[in-house]
C-alpha cells in the first residue's frame, strides 16, 4: 500500500514546517509516531518474518532482509530520542536536527521497502498471503486500529491510488464508518452482523 509510505513522508515533512505552532507540531508528532510505530511493527510481523523463513538458504535475499532490519533498528532509537525531545520541550533547532535525521533514515527504509519488498514477497508468497500482509499493514482486523490507519493513509492519496485501494477494501469497512471523510461509493446498507460491530463505543474485530 504505497499510500502509507507516502503519508509517513508527508507527515514528517509537515513536522519540519517551522511556521506551525508548538501545539500543532506536538499533535502532528503524536499522530505520526503512532502510525510509524504501527507500520514498522506490522510489516515486521506480517511480512519480513514470514519472508525470512521462506527464503532460508537464499543468501542474497537474506542479506537484503538484514539491511531492512538494520534500518528498522536505527529508526527505533531515533524515533524514541525525538519523542523525548518533544516531551521535554527541546529547543526548536534541536528538534529540527533530530527530525531531519529521522527523515533521512526513514526515507531510505521506505524507498527500499517500496522497491524491493514487492518482488521479494511475490516470489515466495501466495496471492492470499500477500492480501493478508496488505490488510495487516492497513490496520488488520481490529476495528479501532483500522479506523485510524485507513482514513489517515487515504486522506492525502492521489485519486488513482485511492481508487485502487477502495476497490480492494472489504465491503465491511464502509458501513463501519472506517472511511469517514474519504471519498467513497455509496455504502451498502449494513446487515445485522455489521450493525453489531458498529455499535457505539464497542471495540471488536472486523469480520474476515
Amino acid at each position: 500500500m504505497t499510500a502509507i509510505p507516502d503519508t509517513l513522508r508527508h507527515d514528517l515533512d509537515q513536522l519540519l514546517d517551522t511556521r506551525a505552532s508548538r501545539a500543532c507540531t506536538w499533535a502532528r508528532w503524536i499522530a505520526f509516531r503512532d502510525q510509524l510505530d504501527f507500520h514498522l511493527a506490522a510489516e515486521s510481523t506480517a511480512m519480513w518474518l514470514p519472508a525470512r523463513a521462506r527464503l532460508a538458504g537464499h543468501r542474497r535475499s537474506q542479506a537484503l532482509l538484514d539491511v531492512m532490519e538494520n534500518e528498522r533498528q536505527l529508526i527505533g532509537p531515533l524515533r524514541a530520542v525525538t519523542g523525548d525531545a518533544f516531551t521535554m520541550g527541546a529547543d526548536p533547532q534541536r528538534l529540527r536536527q533530530l527530525l531531519v535525521r529521522l527523515r533521512t533514515k526513514l526515507a531510505s527504509h521506505l524507498a527500499r521497502e517500496e522497491a524491493d519488498a514487492p518482488p521479494l514477497t511475490a516470489a515466495v508468497m501466495s496471492r492470499d498471503e500477500l492480501s493478508t500482509i496488505t490488510r495487516a499493514i492497513r490496520g488488520g482486523y481490529l476495528m479501532r486500529r483500522a479506523a485510524r490507519t485507513t482514513p489517515w493513509a487515504l486522506g492525502r492519496a492521489s485519486p488513482s491510488v485511492r481508487g485502487q485501494v477502495l476497490t480492494e477494501l472489504p465491503a465491511t469497512y464502509h458501513p463501519l464508518g472506517l472511511l469517514d471523510g474519504v471519498a467513497l461509493p455509496a455504502p451498502a446498507t449494513p446487515g445485522r452482523r455489521e450493525a453489531r460491530f458498529a455499535s457505539a463505543g464497542q471495540e471488536d474485530r472486523l469480520p474476515r
